[in-house]
């Protein structure tokens, strides 16, 4: 299965891959991990860049957890 997330994220994730030059060996690997579905994502702070930061990566069918310190938050998302 090749999974590349849909929009925004998949910009994203083409310009994070394209610019970075760090170790090839573990972008390769996370890479080979979001192509097959078997990443999961973890956003911190449910806010206004967090929650819909969440839902693109949910939406795109990754896994993803969404966290927050605000347990009124955390309650009605989940």
């Amino acid at each position: 299965m090749n999974h590349r997330p849909a929009g925004l994220v998949g910009t994203c994730w083409d310009l994070f891959l394209t610019s970075l030059h760090v170790n090839s060996r573990r972008i390769m690997k996370l890479n080979e991990k979001l192509a097959s579905g078997d990443a999961v994502i973890v956003v911190i702070g449910m806010g206004y860049v967090g929650l819909p930061l969440a839902l693109n990566f949910a939406h795109s069918g990754l896994k993803t957890i969404g966290l927050d310190i605000d347990s009124s938050k955390t309650d009605t998302l989940n």
